[in-house]
């Protein structure tokens, strides 16, 4: 038997807590049958608690699998029972130096499974990553977890210190004991004694000594067939037979999840986990509660999980609160220092790590990484080359230095997204900036990356009504963080034009994904501006404020950009722009209930288009025209003339914007009673909203949804989907087409009157914990016609 105390959690009927339960697991290995040992862990709780007749024996340190210190065991010695046995089955026969740790080991389980079992199928296994993500650390547990597999042991060596090449093959000889041999090179010696052992050599901190490493390591495979080597550096060594393993971050839980999860579940992040345990050593009176767990998981997150960071930031705890810390997060290198006096120099501050990657480039590589810094959460590689290429750097080696960089663990490649781009940590990017200000070449790095995004963004304008618009739309929500950095850039630098382009470009998106941002952007650049720009870039700019205020529901101050661009447009002759105002003007008369005015605004903008090629514009005038037709209640005309549109549409190939008339078809279908075709419709529109990403249009269609539950008598799947409906609309902060709107408020109304209110409160909020996801399954699953 074996006992261990440690810390496990209790989940789904089982124990969970990977440390303690491997503990306990080893101590009990360590005995023999009708032998019960304890932990110097348990023995401590037990000592004065033990009942007559029952002693602890003490049976010294021993290595244990899977732990790397060596353990203190007690075997316990009850009267009438065994307590002679041979010596423990421990590995203190197994020949090592690896060093004890005085922190404990947190995370790292998936790490630690698949390290083993790379180092049975390779003979060379290298541990990459930037600074401070724990590489050290877990090749010292991999060691000790697989020290049982090596008859002549495992052998750590520190390279750190080493800055001479030529002193490798020496350092490594005098941990192994290999003695020099006069006249015979040492690797030569090393390789011949190394030749009939069956060991593990840990060569640590290789990067600023590549070359001698990897020669020694090439060496060492071609002559022995049992020695396995594990190597930790930014980058791989780079010869024949090695495999190299990129270590990633620790898990860390985002600021959402903060928001939604219980203290509980945000400690079984291993990033908070380090945190919480390193805070507690700094000052033992620390916990997590619910009030600084928020805070926790933002230092855990800002700090990209780095374990260095994280563990640096928890000691600040003796002197601030964790929301101070987090507050600071923005001048990290000034606030995380003073580690371990006993750790390498490198390893005591924040800036001081990322100086010794820094100080290994060549200089075409730290003038890139400089200009890199100027992106904000990626960039592919056309846009590095057109932003960062010049001044020393041509835009052919652009691809070779961003690989050296991924070598090294300073940038990674992020192949999960719309297009393939490329990433720094953040604490890597502001060390970077940092060094870009110093070398006074931010402005000259961020007029290329304005004009990058605003070419971005008139690449995607023609786009937003074609077949590829879904891949756009996931393609710029990648790059959201740099237009949001070039749209800062213009408006800093007075670049009103430029700032214009982009957020009148992407009009579409700020539509559909972020409606607020987008008119917040326009109305501050229209303010800074007005004094500068007054043609037709304004206009334009109007018009586009105008739609974004119309899809926020403010009709009267869509009205007010509206004419406030139309009188531009007429003075500079802007014939598109006028017929496209006129269109707008007529929608925003009708989402008014001014159907007379509209409907002689869209007639007029009608005409105009006629005379130009704007076939999607005339499509979507005819749809102006049904929608005053049906909300003054001609259906049946409104239907032909939302067949019209659709039909136009679908000649010109346009699919966006095709799910409005579809959902208008379904809901005339439902005034119908034809509940059939409504449920056939708005499955079609759903189909069209969700490709394009539409949130706005889904959300319009599980309201039609609703409605017809509600005409069916099915009140409460109708509440459900009500409720839904209301969360989603809240937390985008928006709301629906003038008709569907309207469709929704007469609906709802009538739906309210059926019950009585607590029980038509309980539907409509369980309904509003329903996902978009679960929402439209509901309104799937649930349609019977």
């Amino acid at each position: 038997m074996g006992l261990h105390t440690g810390a496990a959690e209790a989940r789904d009927g089982d124990y969970h807590g990977y440390l303690t339960l491997a503990h306990v697991q080893r101590v009990m290995s360590t005995a023999y049958g009708g032998q019960t040992l304890v932990s110097n862990a348990t023995a401590a709780l037990l000592a004065g608690q033990l009942p007559e007749g029952v002693t602890l024996r003490d049976m010294g340190e021993h290595r244990l699998k899977g732990l790397l210190n060596p353990e203190r065991l007690w075997q316990m010695i009850v009267s009438d029972l065994p307590h002679d046995f041979p010596a423990l089955q421990s590995l203190n026969t197994i020949p090592n130096n690896l060093p004890i740790q005085v922190t404990s080991f947190v995370g790292r389980e998936r790490e630690l499974a698949e390290l083993q079992r790379l180092l049975v199928a390779t003979r060379l296994l290298t541990l990459t990553g930037s600074g401070g993500t724990g590489k050290t650390r877990l090749s010292l547990q991999v060691a000790a977890e697989v020290l049982d597999k090596y008859r002549d042991g495992v052998w750590f060596v520190e390279l750190a210190p080493l800055a001479d090449p030529v002193l490798v093959p020496q350092t490594v000889a005098s941990v192994l004991g290999v003695r020099e041999q006069p006249g015979r090179p040492m690797l030569a010696a090393l390789s011949d004694w190394l030749q009939t052992k069956q060991l593990l050599l840990i060569l640590d901190n290789c990067e600023h000594l590549l070359d001698a490493c990897a020669k020694l390591a090439d060496a060492v495979l071609h002559a022995s067939r049992e020695t396995r080597i594990l190597t930790s550096s930014r980058e791989a060594l780079g010869i024949a037979g090695e495999t190299a393993y990129r270590v990633p971050s620790l898990e860390s839980p985002s600021p959402t999840h903060a928001m939604h999860d219980s203290v509980e579940k945000l400690t079984q992040y291993a990033a908070v986990q380090l945190f919480i345990e390193r805070a507690t050593q700094s000052r033992t009176t620390f916990t997590v509660t619910n009030a600084n767990a928020p805070a926790v998981v933002q230092i855990c997150y800002r700090l990209d999980g780095i374990p260095l960071a994280i563990e640096l930031a928890a000691s600040r705890v003796k002197a601030l609160s964790v929301d101070q810390i987090a507050a600071r997060l923005d001048d990290r290198f000034r606030l995380l220092t003073g580690g371990s006096r006993t750790a390498l120099a490198r390893q005591q501050t924040l800036r001081a790590l990322i100086d010794w990657s820094y100080s290994l480039l060549a200089e075409p590589e730290r003038v890139l990484l400089r200009r890199l810094s100027v992106f904000a959460g990626g960039w592919t590689l056309e846009a590095a080359e057109a932003v960062c290429a010049g001044e020393g750097i041509a835009e052919t080696d652009v691809l070779e230095l961003i690989s050296r960089l991924v070598d090294k663990s300073l940038v990674v490649l992020d192949e999960q997204v719309a297009e393939p781009c490329y990433a720094m940590l953040e604490t890597i990017r502001q060390y970077a900036r940092d060094k870009l200000m110093e070398a006074a070449e931010g402005d000259a790095v961020r007029a290329p990356h304005l004009a990058f995004y605003v070419r971005l963004a008139e690449e995607f304008y023609p786009q937003s009504n074609g077949p590829n618009v879904t891949w756009w739309l996931a393609r710029l929500e990648t790059e959201i963080d740099n237009v949001r950095t070039a749209i800062a850039w213009a408006l800093e630098s007075r670049d009103f034009l430029s700032g214009m382009r982009i957020v009148c470009a992407l009009h579409s998106f700020w539509i559909q994904r972020h409606t607020v941002e987008g008119l917040a952007y326009l109305r501050e650049i229209l303010a800074q501006s007005e004094t500068v720009e007054r043609g037709q870039a304004r206009a334009n700019a109007l018009r586009i404020r105008g739609n974004l205020e119309y899809w926020q529901g403010d009709y009267p101050a869509a009205q007010r950009s509206y004419e406030e661009a139309l009188a531009i447009a007429k003075a500079v002759n802007a014939d598109q722009t006028v017929a496209r105002l006129l269109k707008n003007l007529g929608e925003t008369a009708s989402a008014q209930k001014n159907y007379a005015s509209g409907r002689a605004l869209l007639t007029e903008a009608l005409d105009k288009f006629r005379t130009m090629t704007e076939p999607r514009f005339m499509a979507d005038t005819l749809g102006g025209l049904a929608d005053i037709v049906m909300s003054e209640g001609d259906a049946e005309e409104a239907y032909a003339l939302y067949e019209d549109y659709v039909k136009q549409l679908r000649i010109v190939g346009i699919k966006d914007g095709i799910a409005i008339p579809i959902r208008r078809l379904g809901q005339i279908a439902l005034q119908r009673g034809d509940y059939a075709e409504a449920a056939a419709l708005f499955q079609e529109s759903l189909a069209s909203n969700m490709e394009a990403q539409d949130q706005r249009g889904a959300a319009a269609c599980l309201a039609a949804w609703a409605a017809m539950y509600a005409a069916q008598g099915r009140s409460l799947e109708a509440a459900r989907l009500y409720g839904a409906v209301n969360t989603l609309l809240e937390s985008w902060h928006t709301r629906m087409l003038p008709i569907d709107q309207d469709l929704y408020e007469r609906s709802i109304a009538a739906l309210r009157a059926r019950f009585d209110a607590a029980t038509f409160d309980a539907a409509e909020s369980a309904g509003r914990a329903l996902t978009l996801e679960q929402a439209i399954a509901l309104a799937l699953e649930e349609t019977h016609v």
